[in-house]
């Protein structure tokens, strides 16, 4: 069975293959990405986001393994996405040096057609 990453991480990409997988790459629509929802949590938002992204490439294809993945850092409260620019992510930087903050990471692997769901969420501080 084949295994799909449903992302466009170039980092994630090399994890897999430096761990020996052999993959294809099938990035999720962007409408699968969308961003904080009121009242969610980092930890709530990366569970959610793991997961559209690996129902969002599962929905088009017959079979295989989808594997969707997500990850945000949480500072002072601020969750800290992909910075938009160099600048933005210099100050983001600038929030986490020398304060305790959180990485949120979650995976779902998405197995096609019998639409197993298997997921995780974890924290590290």
């Amino acid at each position: 069975m084949r295994l799909i990453l449903a992302s466009q991480s170039p980092r994630r990409r090399q994890l897999l293959t430096e761990a020996g997988y052999e993959f294809s790459v099938i990035p999720p629509d962007d409408s699968a990405e969308s961003g904080i929802c009121s009242g969610e949590t980092a930890r709530e938002m990366v569970a959610r986001l793991r997961q559209q992204k690996a129902a969002n490439v599962a929905a088009n294809i017959d079979e295989g393994i989808v594997l969707g993945c997500d990850t945000l850092a949480e500072c002072c409260g601020q969750i800290l996405g992909k910075p938009r620019d160099q600048d933005h992510a210099e100050q983001m930087l600038r929030l986490l040096r020398g304060r305790e903050h959180y990485v949120h990471s979650g995976i779902c692997l998405w197995r096609r057609p019998d639409d197993r769901v298997l997921v995780a969420t974890d924290t590290t501080t």
